[in-house]
């Protein structure tokens, strides 16, 4: 998820929760009360402006006019997309020098090792040691684990995966008997599994602690989590710079703002 409140501040404020206190009896007029922000802890994101830009000539202005032909649109393109590309990298992976947090940097987030095959030693999944059933453990135990952490109050619907797992468990049937593949196992409500999205994504590829391969499950909801960008990429009025006209482009991002970070889990080497 992806909020673009809070233009113009410098810092934004969030709590990351590490557990909920629970509730008691008490009796009338009892000032013992349970607190329910023990387990709470007050963080700050720094909001970091990203820029680009690009240009065009006085020449190139004029050979336009003369064509009656509009400028190319290239270079704005080609801008716009370096912007992109620079805050998804920052969702994924943070910007340690900025102090910004993504996805996979967040010591907060559980990181496990995928579990040993029954037989042999290679953990991974295509071209490894695991049978079907095993990679199907695998995945049940990184969605059982945030439910059994969280006491149910977390339940992930998003399982992420490098592009050869994906493509893996697509390919794969889960049964010698049944040729349904793994993925429409998963995603087969009448298994329990309430994955309502299942998506490959190459940031996942060899980001585990030794350059492993990992997986990551979720619980999609703006309450989790929060990609913050208080400002949508902003194009400047052209700026005149001896012979051409720059065009400046601006956004503002503070990067992934995980509340409860219980409420997700990566596994590594699958």
């Amino acid at each position: 998820p992806v909020s673009s409140e809070g233009q113009g501040a410098e810092t934004i404020a969030y709590d990351i929760v590490r557990g909920a206190g629970i509730a008691k009896v008490i009796a009338n007029g009892a000032m013992d009360l349970p607190r329910a922000d023990t387990f709470v802890d007050r963080h700050y994101a720094v909001v970091r402006v990203l820029g680009i830009s690009f240009g065009y000539t006085t020449r190139e202005l004029r050979n336009a006019a003369f064509a009656n032909v509009p400028l190319e649109a290239r270079r704005g393109v080609a801008a716009r997309r370096g912007m992109e590309e620079k805050l998804s990298d920052i969702a994924w992976n943070g910007d340690s020098s900025y102090s910004m947090l993504g996805l996979l940097d967040n010591t907060n987030v559980p990181q496990v090792q995928a579990a040993a095959p029954s037989t042999g030693s290679d953990r991974t999944w295509a071209g490894g040691d695991k049978t079907p059933l095993e990679i199907i453990s695998d995945i049940s135990s990184a969605l059982s684990d945030i439910v059994d952490v969280t006491n149910q109050v977390h339940k992930p619907n998003t399982l992420l995966l490098p592009i050869a797992q994906f493509e893996y468990i697509r390919k794969t049937p889960y049964s010698d008997r049944v040729p349904m593949s793994i993925l429409r196992y998963m995603k087969d409500p009448d298994n329990g599994y309430d994955i309502d999205m299942i998506e490959q994504v190459p940031e996942l590829k060899a980001t585990g602690p030794g350059g492993e391969d990992q997986m990551l499950v979720y619980e999609r909801t703006d309450e989790v989590l929060q990609f913050r960008i208080p400002m949508e990429l902003r194009a400047m009025p052209p700026e005149p710079r001896n012979l051409e006209f720059l065009i400046n482009m601006e956004s503002e991002c503070a990067g992934m703002v995980i509340r409860y970070p219980l409420a997700l889990n990566k596994v590594y080497e699958i």
